[in-house]
């Protein structure tokens, strides 16, 4: 393979991650340290099939020609499709939807196009690949009436995604015991072809691409109305596991004889530590009906169990992998510490979990002085951001692909 080939996927990827700092091809010489001739030859090619495309110019210095910037082309668009539950109050019991939006290369909606959202019928892969496939046709449309081409649809939801299969996902419910293939049946019924990834691991990879997150090693940890999922990235690339089952953090064993998890073992983290478990243990529909957890002694205890239980797991997390960072992504409930009580109650027992049964190396990141220098707490990911990390998938196998184009 020449070496300009062998170029052109670092070429799209530095592309793709710079964001809105100008991408040109004297920059990439500049970073890379290839000749010019090898980058324009791979521009070129980037450029002939239809992926890159030429911007603005910028100058250079006062006595240089100008730069012309190198973009993604805004008409190859991927479809980012979410399985979800109802926007319910944190703690309730909720129907489940499948949220999808076009995006672009570079990790932007397509034409600034709003997303659309097609129910599903009940918690079963038909249901699930019927509203997924109506999701798609319709976006596909839109996007194609303004001009856009449609490569490819990004999928995501919860549980054991391995190689396009769902192997169990609490998503769609206890009746799917039975691995399915849905990648292969949405595939053939829309015609394109389609990624599912657990969505922890999918926003841990859209980190990497589209937000250049400076830390070689970080986790994502996903607190969700009734489930815990974390995604792990390792140099470069999302921690996967042997058969894609790296990182079902809500799972881990905390409590033997704890309650029921709907993964049918007892005890998991997820079954602590969630809002659906915290409103379970108070006898309440959503943590909405706690008024004030320093004022409700049933409460403010149930939430530090819980929070300190969630505080032990990111101990185990941080002796295991030794994250530069975690992200810790949340209902409103559990991780605005200064518009809740419950969040307070919660996120001040998980720090001094934590601090007591972190590796004692650790201790310096991790005490009660730095630990929120190491972990970010913020809302859950927004539409928007939730369809970009089903699309990074995709993304990521279209740059993989010019590696084994012509090898």
């Amino acid at each position: 393979m020449k070496l300009a080939e062998q170029v052109e996927p670092d070429l799209l990827a530095a592309v793709i991650s710079a964001g809105d700092s100008p991408m040109s091809r004297l920059r990439y010489v500049t970073e890379s340290g290839l000749s010019a001739p090898t980058v324009s030859r791979a521009a070129r090619s980037l450029i002939k099939d239809g992926l890159l495309v030429e911007g603005e110019q910028f100058p250079i210095d006062r006595r240089g020609r100008p730069e012309i910037t190198l973009k993604v082309n805004p008409k190859r668009v991927h479809l980012g499709l979410v399985v979800e539950d109802e926007v319910e109050p944190a703690g309730r019991s909720a129907g489940v939807r499948v949220v999808a939006m076009p995006i672009t290369l570079d990790g932007k909606p397509f034409e600034a196009m709003s997303s659309i959202a097609v129910p599903i019928e009940e918690r079963k892969i038909p249901s699930l690949t019927t509203a997924a496939v109506d999701a798609a046709h319709q976006l596909r449309q839109k996007v194609e009436e303004r001009g856009g081409h449609v490569e490819g649809v990004g999928v995501t939801l919860g549980g054991h995604i391995s190689e396009n299969w769902v192997e169990y996902s609490s998503n769609i419910g206890s009746e799917q015991d039975q691995p399915s293939p849905l990648g292969s049946h949405l595939q053939e019924a829309i015609q394109l072809p389609v990624m599912i990834e657990n969505d922890a691991n999918a926003l841990a990879r859209r980190l990497l691409w589209f937000t250049q997150e400076p830390s070689p090693i970080y986790a994502i940890v996903l607190l969700k109305s009734d489930g815990i999922g974390c995604g792990i990235v390792a140099n470069g690339s999302v921690f996967a596991g042997a058969r894609g089952m790296a990182g079902e953090f809500g799972h881990l064993p905390m409590d033997p004889d704890g309650p029921a998890c709907r993964c049918g073992n007892h005890g998991c983290l997820e079954a602590i530590a969630t809002p659906r478990a915290i409103a379970r243990s108070l006898g309440i529909d959503g943590l909405d009906q706690v008024s004030g957890a320093g004022d409700d002694e049933d409460a403010a205890r149930v939430l530090a169990e819980a929070g300190s239980c969630l505080g032990r797991a990111l101990a185990m997390l941080i002796n295991l992998v030794d994250p530069g960072r975690i992200f810790l992504l949340g209902v409103d409930e559990l991780t605005d510490r200064e518009a809740s009580s419950t969040a307070l109650v919660y996120l001040d027992a998980m720090a001094e979990a934590v601090e007591k049964h972190v590796f004692r190396s650790a201790r310096d990141r991790f005490d009660l002085e730095h630990i929120w220098a190491n972990i970010t707490v913020s809302g859950l990911p927004t539409e928007t951001e939730s369809a970009v990390a089903a699309a990074a998938t995709c993304i990521q196998e279209v740059v993989k692909s010019r590696s084994y184009r012509r090898g």
